[in-house]
């Protein structure tokens, strides 16, 4: 079975932490780890965070945090990508597990 994961949305935070990232999974499964990465080109400089999650649920979220030298992110576009381990588990009991990465251009809200 073939997975599918993808961001949904990025959501600016306030104080010095990087965008939350929320997404989901197809089909139906948990996401056993994910590492997301968020970079976002300002003028001469880059605001940049990393995070790591994991979830049960077919929706995932990752409170990412600002890299060191980073800028603060601003509301706008910004490349994310992402690498996860995503599994669904059978009513045999059969254990469907990939590791998928992706990326995705997409504004910051």
């Amino acid at each position: 079975m073939t997975h599918i994961s993808d961001f949904a949305q990025l959501t600016l935070q306030t104080g010095e932490t990087g965008p939350v990232a929320t997404g989901t999974v197809t089909p139906d499964g948990m996401v056993d780890w994910i590492h997301v990465w968020i970079v976002q080109s300002q003028e001469s400089t880059l605001a940049t965070a990393t995070g790591f999650g994991s979830s049960p649920n077919t929706e995932w979220s990752v409170q990412t945090n600002l890299q060191e030298g980073s800028v603060s992110f601003q509301k706008g576009p910004a490349l994310a990508l992402g690498s996860a381990s995503m599994t669904t588990i059978s009513e045999n009991g059969t254990r469907d597990s990939t590791v998928l990465h992706w990326s995705q251009l997409l504004p910051i809200e």
